[in-house]
């Protein structure tokens, strides 16, 4: 499956607090890219797929939580995927390279 086609298909309980204050200086980072939001949408992910037992979310969870559009959260999803961090599978599939995922049975 290509990137394109793989980040098309991927769509927050809780919204980061730094993105709220991200989101307070204004534009998205569109126009240039801005790894401070790279990082916070990275951390988002990671946070997200620990409380859902592994689940990724919808690149729309992700616009909605963070306070930035669909076109954003996949523009910078396919720059996480270009650095290495992260691989795009299938539906709604995020992979965290390096990342596992262990049963906490407390």
């Amino acid at each position: 499956m290509d990137n394109k086609k793989a980040i098309d298909e991927v769509s927050g309980d809780s919204r980061p607090a730094a993105f709220e204050e991200d989101s307070q200086s204004g534009g998205e980072g569109m126009n240039e890219d801005n790894p401070t939001i790279r990082q916070l949408l990275f951390d988002y992910i990671v946070n997200y797929k620990r409380q859902h037992d592994g689940l990724s979310p919808w690149a729309k969870e992700i616009a909605d939580a963070c306070s930035i559009s669909e076109s954003t959260v996949k523009y910078y999803l396919l720059r996480l995927e270009n650095e290495g961090r992260i691989r795009l599978n299938h539906r709604r599939g995020i992979e965290v390279i390096g990342g596992g995922w262990e049963y906490d049975d407390h």
